[in-house]
């Protein structure tokens, strides 16, 4: 784990606020959002969410909190998904 490069190695940081303005965002709150470490609170629920639905694949749906789908489904999953998120 020791040789794992930094951040700022595989992306610096330069080129991350770049691609962010290609992408059609604001650049200036991009780079606030990344110098104050701003959504880490966000990111820790959905990775605490994925582990405690057991997310294996992508995409991966959760409807109502507990029902899941996993991987490209036909409608009818979704249909019968639904049904049983939400009973009528």
């Amino acid at each position: 784990v020791a040789d794992v490069p930094a951040l700022g190695e595989v992306c610096p940081e330069q080129r991350l606020h770049d691609v962010v303005a290609e992408a059609g965002l604001d650049r200036g709150k991009a780079e606030g959002v990344l110098e104050s470490g701003g959504g880490q609170e966000a990111i820790r629920e959905a990775d605490e969410l994925a582990r405690r639905v057991r997310v294996e694949g992508v995409p991966f749906f959760v409807l109502n909190g507990k029902i899941t789908l996993s991987g490209a489904q036909p409608p009818e999953a979704f249909v019968e998904a639904f049904g049983r998120a939400v009973p009528v």
